[in-house]
Parts: C-alpha cells; structure tokens; sequence
C-alpha cells in the first residue's frame, strides 16, 4: 500500500508492506549475482557495486535513486536477473521525478 502525504510543495511516499516479508532475508546467492554481472560486461564499476549492494542486503525492500542517465535501470535489471535466478519474485515500481526533487 503507498499513502501519499503533501508536505507543502513536496509529495513523500510511504511504503507499507507485511512485517515478516521485510524482515526475511532476499539474497540471491553470489553465483546468481556473479552471472548476471558476467552477462553484462558493460556496467561500469559504479554500477557493479550498486548491483552488489542491492543484491547483497538481503533486505525486503530495496531503492535506487540517481539522476537520469546514470544507469538505474541496467543496475536494476541486473539486480531483478540475480534475483530471479535465485528463486525470489521481484516487484519493481518508480516515482515521477516530479515528486521526489534530487
């Protein structure tokens, strides 16, 4: 669920989500990681390591957040790939860069 709250000009996003979702652990494994690392050799340093970094928490949820252009949606395909492999479902969703300024 996502209560959406103004707070004078800005718009701020809450995520609810079960408790016990959160807290298990979502890692996909290093094999799965490196492969999907592998399968991709034109990500760049900082974008393995956001992909090691989001794949390697284990929290229940995860976010990126950078300017346009900066490879979000390769790292997170990335992510979303290891992840898959490792057994887990993935959900993905984004803001409109109206609502959250950087």
């Amino acid at each position: 669920m996502v209560d959406r709250r103004a707070h004078g000009n800005r718009a701020s996003a809450y995520l609810f989500g079960s408790r016990s979702a959160l807290r298990r652990p979502r890692r996909p494994g290093k094999a799965n990681v490196a492969l999907a690392l592998a399968q991709r050799p034109g990500l760049a340093d900082e974008q393995i390591a956001a992909v090691q970094r989001l794949t390697g928490g284990g929290e229940g949820l995860a976010v990126l957040v950078g300017p346009a252009g900066t490879g979000k949606t390769f790292v997170l395909d990335a992510a979303r790939a290891a992840w898959e492999a490792g057994g887990h479902k993935v959900v993905g969703t984004a803001s409109p860069g109206a609502l959250l300024p950087l």
